[in-house]
């Protein structure tokens, strides 16, 4: 083989394989986001997908101790329940993502829609609202180290 076949083999091999890296990546990140979107009610699990150091910015409120982060979902989740019980219906959806790979950082923008109906009550009309997740890959796994949610 000549230096050159072999050089072209070699390049095309790198291009090729860090090519489908970049895909593989891409839909991890969008299964990680997919998955943490559904987990809305399960607090503590959703809790796990996320970084300690994570900065979570919500209306004009930054969030930086997943501790109390946490404690106040939770204690807004309880407190919906007690008003409305568990016959809350929700529905969440993930609309028009944009996903960009930046080695072992992603970062993902989508519009998320919630759909919600309380027991006994007609449907609420839907609500939009952004949503950005930047996305640290560690040991294999995409963990969320910001978050910044506003509505439409």
């Amino acid at each position: 083989m000549s230096a050159k076949t072999v050089l072209f083999s070699l390049f095309f091999g790198i291009a090729f394989f860090s090519l489908s890296a970049k895909a593989d990546d891409a839909s991890d990140v969008r299964a990680a986001i997919e998955r943490w979107n559904n987990l809305e009610s399960d607090l503590g699990a959703q809790a796990a997908m996320i970084r300690k150091d994570r900065v979570q910015i919500v209306g004009a409120v930054r969030k930086r101790n997943q501790d109390t982060n946490l404690a106040s979902q939770q204690f807004n989740h309880d407190a919906d329940l007690a008003a409305y019980g568990d016959a809350t219906r929700r529905l969440i959806l993930i609309e028009d993502p944009e996903i960009r790979i930046y080695g072992a950082t992603a970062v993902a923008s989508f519009t998320q829609i919630y759909f919600t109906a309380n027991a006994g009550q007609p449907a609420n009309p839907p609500m939009r609202a952004w949503s950005t997740l930047v996305l640290v890959k560690n040991e294999g796994q995409w963990k969320i180290a910001h978050h910044h949610w506003s509505r439409q």
